[in-house]
């Protein structure tokens, strides 16, 4: 006896729910203009944050970065991780909360980040080190949200003086990444990047409003006029112009450009020069003193440098008057005598 089998299909239409996750584009963190002071010592700052705790955060409590498209709890996990991240050695920045957090270089000399994120247990900002990725939630839900923390940290090094455009790290604007691991196995991932161009560090500066290289003719004179060791002869002025920001304290330092290593307060004579028993001194406004010469840097801690004034408002105009005299150093021959030196001027 044969057996028919009936079978019966049914086909019922259903919606299926995918547990997709919306991504939303690369988080860019805001932008605040730091002031450095350039006479700071930057070697005793080294480790601590920029003008105290001088941060800014990202938060995307109102606007979650990654969202179930089906409101169910599809998101298992979320993780912020440092990427391509080379710490600077032998630096590191303590938190209030006693966490030491990496110090990270910018493009921009002296100037280091640290990023934090507020972990979901704690409730506290921890800090994201490279290659460690930080857990900022664990459990299934339909949302996933983040607060980012990004300071600026002295590495130790000179900043100088001018205004730089911090783009993140050197070759690099991405400062971390976030992730979101799904229930259906899925790796979602959003870069958390600094904004190209917007934060600007404005440091004391001046610009040359005049021109900036002069030629003095000294004329001719009479052995006469040099009666003794020490004896000056008419002079010739110079005056170079500068246009500083407000609170620049404007020094500077001339250097002997024939024999860069002179600190004495007498100018060498070129090797051109035929006469002998003679050199050249500069002085500053009415200062009897003859300026000493010294190396040509324009660090805040030159030994031979010379006050010349400070601005009291921006776009301030001070004048930097320089006298040159021959004055005789012994036994004199006659001939030409010519030195060359330079002023590198120091902004603080």
């Amino acid at each position: 006896m044969k057996k028919i089998l009936l079978c019966i299909c049914l086909f019922i239409s259903c919606p299926v729910l995918a547990s997709n996750i919306i991504n939303h584009s690369d988080e860019q963190l805001g932008a605040i203009p730091l002031h450095i002071d350039p006479s700071a010592n930057f070697a005793a700052l080294k480790g601590k944050p920029i003008n105290g705790v001088y941060s800014y955060t990202q938060s995307t409590l109102d606007d979650p970065t990654f969202k179930c498209s089906n409101n169910d709890k599809c998101i298992v996990k979320g993780y912020l991780a440092q990427l391509l991240g080379v710490a600077v050695p032998g630096i590191s920045y303590v938190d209030d909360e006693g966490n030491s957090h990496a110090v990270y270089p910018t493009n921009v000399t002296g100037i280091g980040f640290s990023v934090s994120a507020i972990d979901e247990k704690t409730a506290t900002y921890k800090p994201l080190q490279a290659n460690t990725p930080l857990v900022i939630h664990e459990g299934a839900t339909s949302k996933l949200t983040f607060s980012v923390r990004l300071i600026y940290i002295y590495t130790g090094d000179p900043i100088s003086a001018g205004s730089h455009i911090i783009s993140g790290l050197p070759n690099f604007d991405e400062v971390a990444r976030l992730y979101a691991d799904t229930s259906d196995s899925k790796n979602e991932n959003v870069p958390v990047i600094i904004g190209k161009g917007d934060v600007i560090v404005n440091a004391h500066s001046c610009e040359i409003s005049s021109e900036k290289e002069f030629t003095l003719d000294l004329g001719e004179h009479n052995i006469n006029e040099f009666p003794s060791v020490g004896s000056l002869a008419e002079g010739k002025s110079l005056s170079v112009r500068l246009s500083c920001k407000n609170e620049t304290v404007v020094s500077a330092v001339m250097t002997d450009q024939s024999s860069p290593g002179n600190t004495s307060n007498t100018l060498t004579l070129t090797d051109t020069s035929t006469a002998k028993g003679v050199g050249i001194q500069f002085f500053h406004k009415d200062d009897p003193k003859a300026i000493v010469y010294g190396p040509d840097n324009n660090t805040a801690d030159q030994s031979n440098k010379w006050y010349i004034a400070t601005a009291d408002k921006d776009e301030d105009l001070i004048d930097v008057n320089l006298t040159a005299k021959y004055v005789r150093t012994g036994d004199i021959t006659v001939g030409e005598a010519s030195g060359i030196a330079s002023v590198t001027f120091i902004y603080e």
